[in-house]
């Protein structure tokens, strides 16, 4: 089915007297949806929102939808007169367009219903010129369904794709979904913990020594596992955020796990485990202190690790 918000934004961005009076927010500050984003800091120049609020889909005809929309204006306080302007330029090339043809299908007509209307958010002082329109729009005749491409990386998206188009970042698990020419974060996916076992696997009988090794040499997830100690004495097991080997008694630990003689303990993280930026390293000594490298004797306890 057509999508009208995305018809209006495309219209509107080709539209130069509009596209003139907008500053430096991303996206050509134009947003479909609701909600502005995130990013959005009306000192860097207005912005322009459209959703739609109702309308229908045409039975006799799927590919057409009559859509009734709210087209907003937001400027920074103190700045009504910049957005009466910018909204009196959409208006000028909006209200009685008649088949405006856009990428992504057509606008058959649209037409300024109620406005324009002006307010002001009382927590953020934001000023807002809005009006209500009809607008008809179709498909492109022809045209077959979009289909979404997915991609991955370490890191949030920081390049734009297509509508639709599916982003997973391997770092954190975030799902992330391009909106509006926009990537919006719409979900997690845990890679480990209570429910669901890492590919990986490190397995430990201490030697003597601090044990120090460089389990990954680069971002990973520490997901579960277990610590068992067969000494007279408490050991500490210490995990560190680092792509290289760990200095006990310099490298300082992102978390150590106390285990008592005699007893073994299961590490309590939270469900999806926990990250490493940079890598995952290990020692096991007698000390509690981030500074400790007392050595344990061989055979004192043993490790396991779930990790990504």
């Amino acid at each position: 089915m057509v999508d009208a918000n995305l018809l209006v934004r495309e219209f509107l961005l080709s539209q130069s007297e509009v596209t003139a009076l907008l500053g430096t927010n991303l996206n050509g500050s134009i947003y479909c949806g609701y909600d502005l984003p995130e990013h959005f800091d009306p000192t860097l120049g207005p912005a322009i929102q459209v959703y739609r609020i109702g309308g229908h889909t045409h039975t006799e005809i799927k590919a057409l939808v009559d859509a009734r929309m709210n087209v907003r204006v937001w400027a920074g306080p103190e700045q009504a007169l910049l957005a009466s302007e910018v909204y009196g330029a959409i208006n000028d090339v909006l209200h009685g367009l008649c088949g405006a043809g856009v990428a992504d299908g057509t606008i058959v007509r649209a037409l300024e219903v109620v406005g324009p209307l002006e307010m002001t958010d009382p927590e953020t002082g934001w000023v807002a010129v809005y009006a209500f329109y009809s607008v008809m729009a179709a498909a492109t005749a022809g045209a077959t369904a979009y289909a979404p491409q997915f991609y991955e990386g370490s890191g949030a998206p920081s390049t734009l794709k297509n509508n639709e188009d599916i982003y997973y970042d391997e770092s954190t698990g975030n799902l992330w979904e391009q909106v509006a020419g926009a990537w919006v974060l719409v979900g997690n996916i845990p890679t480990g913990g209570e429910t669901e076992m890492p590919s990986l696997k490190y397995h430990k009988v201490a030697a003597a020594g601090t044990n120090a090794a460089n389990i990954k040499a680069s971002a990973g997830l520490v997901a579960g596992g277990t610590i068992s100690n067969n000494a007279a004495y408490a050991v500490y097991v210490h995990l560190y955020d680092l792509a290289t080997l760990p200095t006990p008694g310099s490298s300082a630990p992102a978390e150590t796990i106390e285990c008592q003689a005699g007893v073994t303990v299961p590490l309590d993280l939270p469900a999806g485990g926990v990250t490493y930026s940079n890598g995952i390293g290990i020692s096991i000594t007698k000390g509690y202190a981030d500074t400790d490298a007392t050595a344990v004797a061989a055979g004192d306890c043993t490790v396991d690790l779930f990790y990504q």
